[in-house]
This record gives structure tokens, sequence and C-alpha cells, in this order.
């Protein structure tokens, strides 16, 4: 066993100092960000470097068929995507002076930055999902959205008379089933509709949607989509966690915090823009 002040001059970390650090990384889990409620997540090999995806633009038709004849072959064509997973990440660093005083007097060892890192790369996915990435020519559900409507301020119009209108854009195809929106248009939501006593918000509830506020909708704009895994996913190589491996230097450890993932659009018209909200 090593000496007391062999222990706490060592300039390495024990498992129980990372386990803490790490354990500040993948535990926080922040209710303002929306993008994994709204697209169900597909896990794939940590070695995938790009995924790839065919989107279905025309099924055809089914046809009645008389008896012992052939039956019609369904038309399709799709078109292939191909993208990187991409790495969002950053580094933190806890200063050698926290270590050794958590050592000496066995105090909680500072995770702050270790919590404020994971927030970080949190928020950037969740960018990502939302509005997607020019530079990797990634879209995102508001940036890939098939379907648009301009509506009116919620402030003091029906946000209801917007929300059916973007349903008649969609289409019958599909079933809208969330509605995505700034916190300023969420909080407009609690007036009280004109001759009676109800709110907005229980009228779009009784409407079967599903109300969800995200940080990256930019205010006066919004989303109506049908979610599910044929609608939109996650593609998931690595989850949120820190390496294994850390640098000292400058009498700091540094540490990167990542997560690799890369939201995938297949049914882009299902996905409705509202905008002038």
């Amino acid at each position: 066993m090593k000496p007391l002040n062999q222990l706490i001059n060592d300039a390495a970390l024990s498992t129980e100092e990372f386990q803490e650090i790490r354990t500040a990384v993948i535990k926080p889990i922040y209710s303002d960000l929306a993008g994994r409620q709204l697209i169900p997540v597909r896990k794939v090999s940590e070695g995938r470097q790009e995924y790839g995806w065919d989107t279905q633009s025309d099924n055809g038709s089914a046809e009645v068929i008389a008896k012992a004849t052939n039956f019609p072959a369904m038309s399709v064509n799709k078109v292939r995507t191909l993208k990187f997973i991409m790495k969002h990440g950053v580094s933190f660093n806890i200063a050698k002076e926290d270590l050794l005083s958590s050592r000496m007097y066995g105090d909680a060892l500072d995770t702050n930055l270790a919590s404020a890192a994971s927030q970080l790369t949190q928020n950037k996915e969740n960018t990502t999902i939302i509005q997607g990435n020019t530079l990797f020519g990634v879209n995102g559900l508001y940036t890939g959205a098939g379907k648009t409507e301009a509506g009116s301020d919620w402030g003091t119009n029906d946000p209801t008379v917007d929300i059916r209108d973007a349903m008649a854009t969609v289409g019958s195809t599909y079933k809208m089933d969330t509605l995505v929106l700034h916190n300023d248009q969420f909080l407009q939501l609690f007036r009280r509709t004109s001759g009676t006593d109800r709110t907005y918000k229980e009228i779009i509830e009784a409407m079967n949607l599903r109300i969800v506020v995200d940080r990256d909708i930019s205010a006066g704009t919004g989303l109506l989509m049908q979610t599910g895994n044929n609608i939109s996913e996650l593609i998931v190589a690595e989850e949120l966690d820190v390496e294994n491996e850390y640098v000292l230097k400058n009498q700091s450890y540094i540490f990167n915090v990542s997560l690799r993932s890369l939201p995938a659009i297949y049914q882009a018209n299902a996905i409705c823009t509202l905008t002038g909200i």
C-alpha cells in the first residue's frame, strides 16, 4: 500500500475518482431537450462511421385481384442517403489542486465542469436533431421538414386555426401527433378562448396532440409532426461518455466528453414547420 503522502501527490486518478467524474457526465438528463423525445433511437455498432437509408417516394397501390391471377408489384422509387455519424463533444478540466484537496480532506471532488461538459454535449446533439448541421450536410427535423404553413401571431390570434391548416397541408397520409414549440409560443397557449373557460392548450391536447417545448425551436416558429421509427430515427454509434484516457497539462486533468449520433429523416412530408406564429 502506498504511503499517505505518496497517495495524496500521485498524479494518476484512482478508479473511484474517475468513476465519480464519469457519473457527473453520464447522469444528467436535461428536460428542455426535446430531440430524443421526438425521434426513436436506433443503436448501431460503435465502429460505424456512416449510415445510409432509402427514402421511399412512391409505393404504388394495391388492387382488387381476381382468383388465379398475379398480384400487382409495388412501384417503389428509392432515394439513397448516406451521411457521416457526427461526433458531438467538448473537453473539460479538473484542477490538480481540487484533486489533492479531495484526497487530503476527504471532500467530494468538484465535478461541476464535468456536468457542464455533459450539458453542452447534449445541447449540441439536440441542436443537430432539430436544426441539422450545415457543415456536414445533415438535416434536422425543422430544416428537413417537407411541408410548411405560414401562421399568425399566437399572442392575439387563435393557434388552433394554424394547426388545422397545417394538418390540411400535410394531408391524410400522416397522422399528426406532436406539436413542438418555443417556450414563448407555449406560454401563449394558456390564454383562454373567447366565450369559453378553456385554454388553447386544453383544446390542442383534446385534438390528440402532445405539446413539447424545445430550446432549439426559434421564437415564432414550431413543428407539427408524426413521430415513430418509420418517420425518423436517431442513429447512435456511441452514447454520452467520457474517454478513459486523460491528459495532465498545466496542473489540470483534461477530459473529453462526446457522443456520436445522426438524425435520419425517412418521411419528410410527415413533418410541417409553422412560421410567423
